[in-house]
């Protein structure tokens, strides 16, 4: 049975292609998961920002991010995808400095956000085109899935590193280490020849009545995961106290993560995949009511692992579903997502300016997450 499971998945990595990118996002996953569940709470227990300020900074990131998904277009047509990619490491590593630098230039708060933005609109449309151009259009879930697994399994330490590295030198410390890796998980990309798109952007291809559903289930999957990136963190960390404990818990529920990929990963391909989407939809949502009710640790712990579990039910058949549509116009169907996914993050922030309730933040987000049923 275990050789079974190895040769199936060398098939995977097999393909150079494909495992460029996996090295790539096993090095990267490794250094952003040290650092990305503590940047919301660097902000507002460390630097001591209001909500409110934090929220600002996100929109500010959210806007700039879908102006560089359209920039992105552009740079792949001149220079290829990968090298697209690479240009969007510079933004990244900047965004870094920044936060180290952050607590003697307050100015540098509102350059950040810009310079996360523009990492993240160069990267993620470069990738989600050099990823579906990669895998083998029949195993389209399950190489996802794969992908989420290795980042998730070099990284399950990275929460419990990046801990006791900020509880016991601080988060400079942790700041310099998150850029040198960066600077490493580069070399995977250079392996392998790039991979030229030339295809005349326009953002009309992709802004079209036909997509409108997509729309509104790219809109609730931003909003969602908006809501646990940002929300989340900030809401549980006076019950946990402790930034070693917090990365305990999330690394441990990961394992919860990486159980339920492999098994969705390894039947979504087999089965129907709307109908694994719906289900992962409710549970989803469902997981997003209670967030608000937690009131210890060991509920924070077991809400977390059901977040975990559930979660994987609705990414895997909602990315292998998104990546076989529009085949002619992917470079545009991926920026509409992006910047759809990016609407839904706003509106969430905007309703926590608003409302400023984290009980209805997430229970705008559960109820945004039901959009992935008109997928």
């Amino acid at each position: 049975m275990l050789n079974h499971e190895h040769h199936h998945y060398a098939k995977f990595f097999l393909n150079k292609e494909l495992s460029s990118i996996y090295s790539y996002l096993a090095i990267n996953g490794f250094a952003t998961s040290m650092i990305g569940i503590f940047v919301p709470l660097y902000l507002f227990v460390e630097l001591k920002y209001s909500l409110s300020s934090i929220l600002w900074f996100f929109i500010y990131h959210a806007v700039v991010f879908s102006i560089f998904c359209v920039i992105s277009t552009k740079l792949i047509e001149k220079i290829g995808l990968k090298h697209t990619i690479l240009t969007s490491m510079p933004f990244l590593i900047l965004y870094f400095i920044s936060l180290f630098l952050l607590k003697e230039y307050g100015w540098l708060f509102y350059v950040a956000p810009i310079l996360l933005g523009g990492g993240n609109g160069l990267f993620w449309i470069a990738f989600h085109t050099l990823f579906v151009r990669s895998a083998n259009k029949k195993y389209l879930a399950e190489a996802h899935s794969l992908r989420v697994i290795v980042t998730l399994i070099v990284g399950l330490v990275g929460p419990i590193i990046g801990g006791y590295i900020i509880t016991e030198y601080g988060f400079n410390v942790l700041f310099v280490l998150v850029t040198l890796l960066s600077f490493v998980a580069a070399i995977p990309m250079l392996m392998t020849k790039d991979i030229s798109i030339k295809s005349k952007f326009m953002l009309s291809k992709a802004f079209r009545m036909e997509n409108f559903r997509d729309g509104v289930a790219f809109f609730g999957v931003g909003s969602a995961t908006m809501g646990g990136f940002l929300l989340w963190p900030i809401f549980i960390f006076p019950i946990m106290g402790k930034y070693v404990l917090y990365g305990f818990l999330s690394a441990v529920a990961d394992l919860g993560n990486i159980v339920s990929n492999l098994v969705v990963g390894r039947f979504s391909d087999k089965t129907d995949k709307k109908a694994i989407l719906g289900t992962g939809a409710l549970l989803y949502a469902f997981t997003n009511v209670i967030r608000g009710f937690v009131a210890s640790i060991n509920q924070v712990f077991l809400v977390q692992l059901l977040i975990n579990i559930a979660f994987p039910f609705l990414d895997v058949p909602f990315h292998a579903l998104s990546y076989k549509k529009h085949k002619k116009h992917f470079v545009e169907y991926f920026v509409f997502r992006e910047i759809t996914f990016n609407f839904g993050r706003i509106a969430l922030l905007v309703f926590m300016l608003i409302f400023n309730n984290f009980v209805a933040g997430f229970i705008f987000s559960a109820v945004a997450v039901l959009g992935t049923l008109l997928f």
